[in-house]
């Protein structure tokens, strides 16, 4: 039976972006199932976004800081962002995916498109083309964004976290049982897995 793990997590937390390929990884060894649990570390954000400041921007880059350490770990290619978006409407589009049997797709790519492409996932435009890219409708797309379609979902996904008393991302329930917060090196997320599967 597979092991569900609950994961809070956002897509401009750097952490996150790794906590999905460790989980992917894992995936091949243990069965998993993922629920992904789309929560904002930073709603206060502009909704146009701001630029990315000089200090998050030397932190991020620094050789030896730790998520710089994280990525290379990890064999990810990784760029620091020229913005940072509210990702209120990134969060959105994946639910919507989500409902269209999308989402890996789209989770990995919005990922990518910010973390490895330096695209603004603030901007409607932007999850559009990812959309197309994956092969979901642009338009209808679109239309989800623009009535609110995945705001309960968030609102949901927020109140859950609260339950946990989740505090940063990424967190990760397993089965229900207990959590462990933050990025996690592969082999305690593997033990974590196999611990939750135990009776």
């Amino acid at each position: 039976m597979a092991v569900k793990i609950a994961l809070f997590s956002d897509y401009i937390c750097p952490f996150c972006f790794v906590a999905a390929s460790r989980l992917e990884r894992i995936s091949r060894e243990v069965s998993l199932e993922v629920v992904w649990r789309g929560v904002q570390i930073h709603p206060e954000t502009p909704p146009e976004g701001e630029p990315m400041s000089d200090g998050l921007r030397h932190k991020l880059s620094f050789p030896e800081g730790s998520i710089q350490h994280f990525v290379v770990d990890e064999g990810l290619e990784f760029r620091v962002p020229s913005v940072v978006p509210n990702s209120r409407l990134a969060l959105e589009a994946t639910e919507y995916a989500a409902e269209q049997g999308k989402f890996p797709r789209f989770h990995r790519a919005v990922f990518e498109a910010y973390w490895q492409q330096d695209r603004d996932i603030g901007r409607v435009t932007v999850l559009s083309e990812i959309a197309r890219e994956v092969g979901l409708d642009a338009a209808d797309l679109e239309g989800y964004l623009k009535k609110g379609g995945g705001k309960a979902r968030l609102q949901a996904n927020v109140e859950e976290a609260a339950t946990w008393q989740v505090v940063g991302m990424p967190t990760f329930v397993f089965a229900g049982r207990f959590l462990l917060e933050g990025v996690q090196a592969y082999e305690v997320l593997k033990r974590g897995a196999i611990k939750a599967a135990e009776p």
